[in-house]
């Protein structure tokens, strides 16, 4: 689906809803890295801003809202949002990445908001980085490949509770590793 679009979106939840009564784990994983990420800012082109919070941010709130309804049919419904150490605001000391830190701190930011909303309705939701791994956007000098860090993160994903709502984890589901 395309998470920048209202009509993808809604189709994909009425085409799980069409096969499943409820969702016990919605994750957000969509991502984009628009930017090189050394530019200055004085030659970064605006509209990578845009992009990068069209998909990482607004196609979270996007999915996250029109998938609610199956959501709230299960019994401990999650919400992961696959987040990003460059997110982290408090560990930021260089101006690399402009678009894509910008946009995984306001990720951070939604899932705390969201969290603090779903949390009375039972749905529990957390940002989680999955650790540096070898993807497109992570380049082959990451040393995690993509089988470890999906184990982690589905390992974590059946570990979460109500008790961590709202946190950023790491791919094991700890807390305080990974800083706001």
């Amino acid at each position: 689906m395309d998470v920048r679009s209202d009509d993808s979106v809604a189709a994909a939840a009425e085409e799980a809803a069409a096969k499943v009564r409820a969702l016990d784990v919605l994750v957000n994983n969509a991502g984009v890295f628009p930017e090189d990420g050394s530019e200055q800012l004085e030659h970064l082109p605006l509209d990578c801003f845009e992009e990068a919070f069209a998909v990482n941010v607004v196609g979270v709130a996007r999915v996250t809202r029109l998938f609610l309804p199956l959501l709230g049919r299960a019994v401990h419904p999650r919400v992961m949002n696959i987040s990003s150490l460059a997110g982290s605001v408090s560990s930021k000391e260089d101006s690399r990445y402009y678009c894509y830190s910008a946009s995984k701190a306001a990720l951070n930011m939604l899932t705390r908001a969201m969290a603090a909303e779903l949390r009375p309705r039972g749905v529990t939701v957390v940002a989680v980085t999955p650790g540096w791994v070898k993807t497109e956007i992570g380049g082959p000098n990451a040393p995690l490949a993509v089988e470890e860090s999906a184990r982690s993160l589905a390992g974590t994903i059946g570990r979460i509770s109500h008790h961590d709502a709202g946190h950023f984890l790491d791919r094991d589901g700890q807390k305080g590793v990974a800083q706001w």
